[in-house]
């Protein structure tokens, strides 16, 4: 089910296992071991879609990684959805720059189209009221709602741009997805 390899990159070393036939890497090799732990209890076929896949390794992304832990599943980041929406009702609720965390900017313009406008003070400088935010979520700078600009494999990017819509706009404001 999974093989584990090392892939020195610069300073650091990033430690890998395949799942469903793809890269699963994270930093350390705590995490790994950690995921390996997970995998023996919460098994993943290796004909499993990865939306499927990232939908199983969700609650470990959640429950088990601290702040600086990552785990990128073929090469994207499976987001912490727990951790986003906190960072996110901070955010709307005081909506201010200082309340917008750079994990929450990195998924702004990484799961939402938006570009990185250099920094996280130039994207609050282009979105400085919940207006413009609210604004963006209906249609961001590809033209599209934020809801339908992670593709579809992308579970946890999906929920996380439903949950923040609804938030924004309340409840009944379910994503409707492109068919494919």
């Amino acid at each position: 089910m999974s093989k584990m390899s090392n892939k020195t990159r610069k300073e650091f070393t990033l430690m890998e296992i395949i799942i469903a036939g793809k890269r699963c890497r994270a930093k350390r090799d705590e995490t790994i071991k950690k995921l390996e732990d997970y995998l023996k209890i919460n098994p993943i076929p290796d004909d499993t879609r990865e939306e499927d896949v990232r939908k199983k390794l969700l609650p470990f992304v959640e429950e088990k990684l601290g702040v600086g832990e990552w785990l990128l599943y073929d090469g994207n980041t499976i987001w912490d959805v727990k951790r986003l929406m906190k960072q996110f009702n901070t955010f709307v609720k005081f909506y201010d720059v200082k309340h917008l965390t750079e994990y929450l900017y990195e998924f702004f313009h990484l799961q939402c189209g938006s570009i990185a406008h250099y920094n996280k003070f130039g994207w609050f400088d282009t979105y400085p009221t919940l207006d413009d935010l609210k604004d963006f979520f209906k249609n961001n700078e590809y033209g599209m709602s934020v809801q339908n600009n992670p593709p579809g494999w992308h579970y946890d990017a999906r929920l996380a741009t439903e949950q923040m819509h609804t938030v924004l706009f309340g409840v009944g404001g379910k994503a409707r997805y492109p068919k494919y």
